[in-house]
């Protein structure tokens, strides 16, 4: 099974094994959520601006490629309940800059996240793009989810949901302000 970018780029590339690749869409969609019961992630204007400062499409396609569609709500395209009329409208960083100097916070701010594993291995590309975008406002991200390796030690499977208390194994979810989910 080929999963990164890279990989399928090569493997089209090799004859041998162009005629034998088979590319097979899922249907699964990928997101950031902010804890509510914590400080920072209870904060108004810090949630949006950190969402609305991302270039979805250009983090999807940059980083991913065509193994992923970019899409502007939880219903991905092609599944019943997608508004393919709706649109973002992202901030300018200088705007998402503005938000943030605004909420009375002291940059730079560390982030302590919970992050699906297949951010950590397969699509490490959009994380690590994802968190570049933040760090140039004075946002960091600490992940403290356990590596894709040792949850398959435990016997995880690496491309399934994990269930929050394999996410938040160490300490209390009360203590994470963000996840990127599947």
């Amino acid at each position: 099974i080929v999963t990164r970018y890279d990989d399928v780029v090569t493997t089209l590339r090799d004859p041998r094994f162009r005629n034998g690749l088979e590319e097979v869409p899922n249907k699964i969609t990928y997101f950031a959520v902010f804890n509510h019961a914590t400080p920072l992630g209870a904060n108004e204007i810090l949630r949006p601006a950190l969402c609305g400062v991302l270039p979805v499409h250009d983090l999807v396609w940059g980083s991913l490629g065509r193994l992923a569609q970019p899409t502007t709500t939880l219903i991905p395209p092609g599944i019943l309940g997608h508004d393919p009329g709706r649109r973002r409208h992202p901030l300018s960083p200088e705007q998402a800059a503005e938000m943030l100097a605004s909420t009375g916070l002291t940059f730079p701010l560390t982030l302590r996240a919970a992050v699906h594993p297949l951010y950590q291995d397969r699509y490490r590309a959009l994380t690590d793009a994802l968190f570049e975008i933040w760090s140039g406002l004075g946002v960091d991200i600490e992940i403290t989810t356990p590596p894709i390796e040792r949850l398959r030690e435990d016997g995880c499977d690496a491309g399934a949901p994990y269930p929050p208390d394999a996410l938040f194994p160490e300490r209390p979810r009360q203590g994470y302000y963000a996840a990127l989910c599947m």
